[in-house]
């Protein structure tokens, strides 16, 4: 069991878990979604698209590393692994929603530098 610590862990192995498959399988459906584009000429300006689920891996991969979620934190709650406990002070909840905060920006900076060379490798093909 995994013990919560304000702004650094607020979820148990299997929430961690749960986030990696989320990661993972928003990576995949990139992956996959760049493959039928190349595969199928669409327009290149489709490729944007792949941003969505590039977001949702990041954004899952982060959380399972730093075992943390960015919904928790929003919520004011954590869950060390027998369910939801609400976070009882101020200064912690605010430790939780800078924390989230720092994992969403870095999601979205990993999601826009992938699009943006996946588009700009495309435009060379």
């Amino acid at each position: 069991m995994t013990e919560y610590r304000p702004g650094e862990c607020n979820i148990g192995s299997k929430e961690k878990r749960n986030r990696a498959i989320l990661g993972s399988s928003g990576l995949i459906t990139a992956a996959l979604m760049t493959g039928v584009i190349i595969q199928q000429s669409l327009p290149d300006f489709v490729l944007f698209f792949v941003f969505i689920p590039l977001l949702l891996g990041f954004e899952g991969i982060f959380q399972a590393l730093s075992s943390f979620c960015v919904h928790y934190a929003h919520k004011g709650v954590y869950n060390e692994g027998n369910g939801l406990k609400e976070v009882e002070d101020t200064e912690s909840h605010q430790k939780d929603e800078q924390k989230a905060k720092r994992i969403h920006g870095m999601s979205i900076a990993a999601s826009a530098a992938v699009t943006v060379i996946l588009y700009t490798v495309l435009m060379m093909l």
